[in-house]
């Protein structure tokens, strides 16, 4: 009865689609019979209709009752409007055919056809964080279309996977299945001949010559003139688009190859943007003939962290760094990371103080510590970081602005400082991290020019224009600035006028972070780190030498009006309900868990290295400690391993010594590098706790005392700082030495993330729901001394917290600060 409703409901959904062709428009190119390939790339060309894409899936005979289950690995699915399916799976057997079966949330996963895991439903489902989802079908479910019954596989059978034509509107125009297989109960697989499917080279496929020219040297350059110059169209039946094929990739196409995109993917875009049958093939056989490897795979996010090989990434050849430990690296759950940051040194079984004590420590305050400490490149997480897809601009930003290459304005050029970096790669020279960094600082001042007022978000969701203060969050609705546009100027790309500043914001934020590949990776910087940031102490270390963001600018809370999430397009969108986002508005979750893995590549690419920054350049390392707290919350998933690795990595990574007359914004940055980032608080949405942000609460979950441990080393470390003789503003004992006299110093109840309140500044013990204030150490010290105390931190640890906390504010004359109360 079960499959009946689940047949019915499915019959109803898609009554609106016509009765499939028996016709398909691509052949598989496998014999019945054969082992299969992978990965199964089902896309659309230069057509309007939706596509199939069939293959033959054969079972050992007498094994075929015994089937149970069907398991799909498919890389990107993408959430439509309503979220209608964008791929849909049915089965032909000898009894017939199965009725249609919906990849999506609403349908397939909700009734429960489709099952995935709860870690990728934890965190969007379908088409939510994780571009690569493992989803499992009951054969039971695969009733026959003509009478409702049960579909018994037979021995032979036609797979046929489904792209509808409702996800071309989203620029969305292929799919591939890279793992397929059909086990019973227990999960052994029944596959004809017990063998696996067998992954092919990209350009090696049975199929690949069906879509790639003859390679003769006229072909080849007729590919690259292609590549260079094409007019191209949005998408089938839409006008012409002013980007080039080389604008929205890398110049010269090496990311197509690099990230192994198949002659046929690489055929049927090429037909989706408008090429005809002989310019598609030319141009995929200039991609093919490039002179670079395929080291990465579109389903492998680039830099995603771990092992390749069975070496730590940050360890393999430099050219195979950016492909990424693969998809397969990412972890089950957030608590498998804490083996790779607090191995168990002394091999007692568990997780001691002295592991915490070993992992975490300072090079600069211990000469044994390594240098750049923990490698966040070496560790696998549980996050899906975004594939090259999610790094590619959906829209170009010359299709926005029909001046974006032309502006010879020196503060705002974007595009020129991208053609002097590639001038002087292409010369043979090495451009310098402060050089490097101008694209991004010139994109801010192309985003904001003619711009006077900026957005801001009430924690309640309510819109309000201020002075400008982000350029990435202007409001163009009511100004005059470049963002103040209707509609694309020829494109058709149907975005609602009040949100259309946020999509322009995200173009050119995604053409910068696929420019900074190619300067960066292509450009073959990343092993010359020394040398870009000019810093002899950092060779041999691999990274993105940069003084300024990179990629993290593309977290939604950078270019989002709502700070959470991007505002959608869709008729169901009810302005009045801020709490509610559907069908493709990015909802809470989705815009968290962006922030979270954008913010968390910049940290593995582009840490700081020791450079002389202050707390958000390279990476605003406050914003990785909220966004973890809020996926925490929204996702219901602890973030506490992920959260640890982060902060001993910022302590690592910062020249935490260094000082300037101006205070110590270049070093010890009292926004991001204290003790209170170590004590679980709960993240603050609406003037409310969001529940389960206390994350770092999960540790003791993970391992007994492990949350005391981790506190305990923390505040061992600052204290080694504020201690150490080289450190400007040092605290002793000893009154001679006792420099914090001399620390930067502001009358301002809220001094600043480099400065201390002065002296007689009296401590503030009404908390309110804030608990911490992010720049007032007073404050937060006050209330964090008895925290600690009830969390069993070391006495002696406290005890020197406090005094140093005595001396920075003994408090007014006559009446002092009474710092021994605390404890």
């Amino acid at each position: 009865m079960k499959s009946k409703l689940i047949s019915i409901t499915l019959i109803m959904l898609i009554s609106s689609i016509a009765t499939a062709n028996s016709d398909m428009i691509f052949k598989s190119g496998f014999e019945a019979g054969a082992s299969f390939e992978l990965p199964i790339v089902v896309a659309a060309g230069n057509t309007l209709a939706r596509t199939t894409k069939s293959i033959a899936v054969d079972l050992e005979p007498g094994l075929v009752s015994s089937a149970k289950y069907i398991t799909l690995t498919v890389h990107n699915l993408q959430r439509l409007p309503n979220d209608y399916p964008m791929a849909a799976l049915d089965v032909k057997s000898g009894n017939g055919r199965s009725i249609w079966i919906p990849l999506n949330n609403r349908i397939g996963v909700d009734s429960g056809v489709v099952v995935i895991s709860e870690q990728a439903a934890a965190y969007g489902g379908i088409g939510g964080g994780f571009s690569v989802l493992t989803m499992r079908i009951d054969v039971e479910n695969l009733v026959n279309s003509a009478d409702n019954e049960r579909l018994f596989l037979t021995a032979e059978n036609t797979f046929r996977f489904f792209l509808l034509d409702q996800a071309y509107a989203e620029g969305a125009s292929a799919y591939r299945v890279t793992w397929l297989d059909v086990s019973n109960n227990n999960g052994d697989s029944i596959l004809s001949g017990g063998r696996t499917p067998r992954y092919y080279q990209p350009g090696n496929a049975a199929d690949a010559a069906n879509y790639i020219a003859n390679d003769t040297g006229a072909n080849r350059n007729a590919g690259e003139n292609l590549w260079n110059n094409k007019t191209l169209i949005a998408r089938p039946g839409e006008s012409n688009i002013r980007a080039k094929c080389m604008d929205c990739h890398t110049r010269t196409g090496y990311d197509l190859k690099y990230f192994g995109y198949t002659n046929e993917s690489i055929y049927k875009r090429s037909r989706f943007h408008g090429l005809n049958d002989d310019e598609a093939k030319k141009l995929a056989l200039y991609i093919r003939t490039l002179d670079t490897p395929s080291y990465g795979r579109p389903w492998n996010p680039p830099y995603q962290p771990g092992e390749k090989d069975g070496q730590p990434l940050s360890s393999i050849a430099i050219e195979r760094w950016a492909a990424g430990a693969g998809s397969s690296s990412v972890l089950q759950k957030d608590e498998d990371i804490l083996d790779y940051i607090f191995p168990d040194t002394n091999n007692n079984g568990t997780i001691d103080q002295a592991d915490v004590d070993n992992a975490f420590q300072l090079s600069q305050v211990n000469p044994e510590a390594p240098y750049l400490g923990l490698k966040l490149a070496d560790v696998p997480i549980h996050l899906q970081l975004p594939d090259w897809n999610r790094w590619l601009p959906r829209i170009h930003p010359i299709d926005i602005w029909s001046d974006f290459e032309n502006v010879t304005s020196g503060g705002a050029d974007p595009y020129g400082v991208y053609s002097s970096l590639v001038d002087t790669l292409d010369d043979g020279g090495i451009p310098k991290a402060w050089q490097i960094r101008d694209m991004m600082h010139r994109s801010m001042d192309f985003s904001a020019e003619g711009s006077s007022l900026t957005y801001t978000t009430t924690q309640l969701g309510r819109v309000f224009l201020i002075p400008q203060t982000n350029v990435f969050r202007d409001a163009s609705q009511g100004n005059v600035g470049r963002l103040n546009i209707d509609v694309l100027a020829n494109s058709s790309a149907p975005y609602r006028e009040d949100m259309f500043d946020e999509k322009a914001k995200l173009s050119l934020l995604h053409w910068n972070a696929v420019k900074y590949f190619e300067i960066q990776h292509v450009g073959k910087l990343e092993d010359k780190l020394a040398t870009v940031v000019q810093n002899s102490r950092l060779k041999g270390e691999r990274g993105w030498g940069n003084r300024t963001s990179s990629v993290f600018q593309i977290a939604p809370h950078k270019v989002a009006r709502n700070a959470r999430y991007l505002e959608g397009r869709t008729n169901t969108y009810d302005d009045s309900d801020w709490a509610i986002r559907d069908a493709d508005d990015q909802t809470q979750l989705d815009g968290d868990y962006a922030s979270t893995v954008w913010y968390y590549l910049e940290a593995i690419l582009n840490s700081g290295n020791k450079q002389d920054f202050g707390c958000c350049v390279s990476v605003d390392w406050a914003y990785n400690y909220s966004y973890y707290k809020r996926l925490a919350s929204s996702s219901n998933q602890p973030q506490a391993a992920i959260y640890v690795a982060t902060l001993m990595n910022e302590w690592q990574e910062r020249k935490i010594l260094h000082t300037t007359p101006g205070g110590t914004t270049n070093g010890l940055n009292l926004r991001t590098a204290t003790p209170t980032k170590a004590y679980a608080t709960g993240a603050i949405q609406a003037s409310q706790i969001m529940p389960g942000s206390d994350t770092l609460l999960s540790l003791d979950d993970y391992s007994p005392n492990l949350y005391r441990y981790f506190l305990n080393t923390t505040l061992r470390r600052w204290m080694q700082v504020v201690k150490h003789t080289d450190f400007a503003y040092r605290y002793s004992s000893n009154n001679a030495y006792n420099k914090l006299a001399i620390w930067p110093r502001s009358p301002s109840v809220s001094p600043g993330w480099s400065r201390l309140s002065e002296p007689d500044y009296i401590p503030n013990g009404n908390e309110g729901l804030s608990i911490f204030n992010t720049v007032n150490l007073a404050d937060s010290f006050w209330r964090l001394l008895p925290r600690l105390k009830q969390e069993g931190v070391n006495a002696s640890l406290l005890e020197d917290l406090k005094n140093w906390s005595k001396a920075a504010w003994p408090g007014p004359a006559g009446n002092p600060n009474d710092w021994d109360s605390r404890l």
